[in-house]
């Protein structure tokens, strides 16, 4: 890739957002440029002690962001032993797109598993899930994302303890823990479009490793900088993107104490850090657009961990000759969470801060008969649950003084 010298003059932006009605409980989506559609996945009112009785993986339309059509994914026995004889649906979370094989991988931590559906039927192919074995004893643990890399036939998983090699012919799983005798939680999963090489980000111990494919090792670990202030022993890495046109990797890092959220740019050869750029309270999925030196992060908002007032919600727009934001856009009251970059360098962004109300969905079960029932609320024996569905944004950038 060519690079970007910088302009002469500032750029300026304009900016377009629209938005429509998403999923109860969305994290994650992909596209296809098979099917020229996003993929999103949405899994609703799961916890701790139980799996989910509203779940599905849905096909929307890119341009008019209208939902086409929705899975009914399978329903199981409760993993959860403490809920012996209810049922749950298999949950939907990381999502990748396979192209070549016409499938879609997503992950499913309620049930510690990864799982393959027909991309245009959504029809269950393969399941890592074994339902005779305990959840702590299955062969992927807790899974947070998956990266189909169609070019090798494989799929790269992150979770607690490392990641996960699986071979999408032959389903042969390969753990790897890039640090072993610690306890690494690997995250998001970037892939650099010059070298091949995929990225991912840890959560625990502040790093990221590159990971060459062909052998699944890492090749280089990075050590995530505090690039505000050194006072805090953690930056709470989460995200990673790749830049060629500058040689840069860019990480959102959560921080402690309000010190070190925003993003640290690190030189892609070296590894060192460049600069920080400070934004939001707690900063979670990050993407670069390397054709036009544009970083997208956004800010979930307060939390447990990071409490704060009111903030979260939007969409950073960051200029990276600069490191600068130049925009910010609000897509919700709150909990702004994945961002999927386009072709033509659209953004959709989804959130999690059920702004649509009393959403009734035909991929809801009743957790005693197993049953599937059209419903606006999700009833547990802890209590009933209105069913509310988020947001899907599109983002749409002009730059002017392109440089």
């Amino acid at each position: 890739m060519s690079k970007n010298p910088p302009p002469s003059a500032p750029r300026t932006l304009e900016i377009i957002a629209e938005q429509n009605q998403g999923l109860p409980g969305q994290f994650l989506a992909a596209y296809s440029p098979k099917t020229q559609k996003i993929y999103i996945a949405g899994t609703f009112n799961a916890a701790s002690h139980r799996g989910s009785c509203v779940a599905t993986i849905a096909r929307v339309d890119p341009q008019t962001l209208a939902i086409e059509a929705t899975a009914q994914l399978p329903v199981i026995d409760e993993a959860h032993p403490n809920l012996i004889g209810e049922y749950q649906l298999c949950g939907a979370f990381g999502l990748s797109v396979d192209d070549t094989r016409g499938t879609i991988w997503v992950t499913d931590p309620t049930t510690s598993s990864v799982a393959v559906y027909d991309r245009d039927t959504f029809a269950p192919i393969w399941s890592s899930y074994q339902p005779d074995v305990s959840l702590e004893q299955q062969p992927v643990n807790h899974p947070r994302e998956v990266l189909v890399l169609e070019d090798i036939g494989k799929a790269v998983v992150t979770g607690p303890g490392g990641y996960w090699f699986i071979d999408t012919g032959t389903y042969a799983i390969t753990a790897h823990n890039p640090v072993p005798g610690s306890l690494p939680h690997t995250l998001t999963i970037t892939r650099d479009t010059l070298g091949g090489n995929i990225y991912l980000s840890d959560y625990n111990l502040d790093k990221v490793y590159e990971v060459s494919p062909a052998i699944g090792e890492a090749v280089r670990t990075i050590n995530v900088p505090a690039g505000e202030t050194s006072d805090f022993s953690r930056v709470n890495t989460h995200g990673v993107a790749i830049n060629n046109s500058l040689n840069e990797i860019y990480v959102s890092t959560q921080g402690e104490n309000g010190k070190n959220s925003g993003v640290q740019v690190l030189d892609k050869i070296s590894g060192s850090f460049k600069q920080f750029i400070p934004y939001g309270i707690t900063p979670t999925d990050i993407i670069a657009d390397e054709t036009r030196d544009l970083v997208y992060l956004t800010d979930f908002g307060p939390t447990s961990v990071h409490p704060a007032d009111s903030g979260g919600g939007t969409v950073a727009v960051i200029d990276a000759r600069t490191k600068s934001v130049v925009a910010e856009v609000h897509i919700a009251s709150g909990k702004a969470n994945h961002l999927t970059l386009m072709p033509d360098g659209m953004v959709i962004a989804l959130d999690k801060a059920g702004t649509h109300k009393n959403v009734e969905v035909g991929f809801h079960i009743d957790p005693v008969t197993g049953k599937h029932v059209n419903s606006a609320i999700d009833v547990h024996a802890s209590g009933t649950t209105p069913i509310n569905a988020d947001s899907i944004t599109k983002i749409t950038v002009a730059l002017n003084n392109a440089g």
